[in-house]
């Protein structure tokens, strides 16, 4: 059975990627020592990996699918 992902899944991860590069720019815009620089790179962290986990699932369904459309064309 093929997993398939929703389209809003590719739209949450587009999001994610768009604010992962505002919070990068924002960051490397603060000097080292501003505390506001802590707070953004926290959340930049939690969002990484938020993205970094959708990405796992995007990738396995699409694996999954070439798995199995190559095995039902064989």
């Amino acid at each position: 059975m093929t997993r398939t992902i929703e389209p809003e899944i590719y739209q949450r991860a587009n999001e994610l990627l768009r604010k992962l590069n505002l919070l990068e720019r924002d960051i490397d815009e603060l000097p080292e020592h501003a505390p506001l620089r802590k707070k953004k790179q926290a959340e930049y962290d939690e969002r990484a990996a938020e993205y970094r986990r959708l990405m796992t699932d995007i990738q396995d369904a699409q694996g999954q699918g070439q798995l199995f459309g190559e095995e039902a064309g064989a």
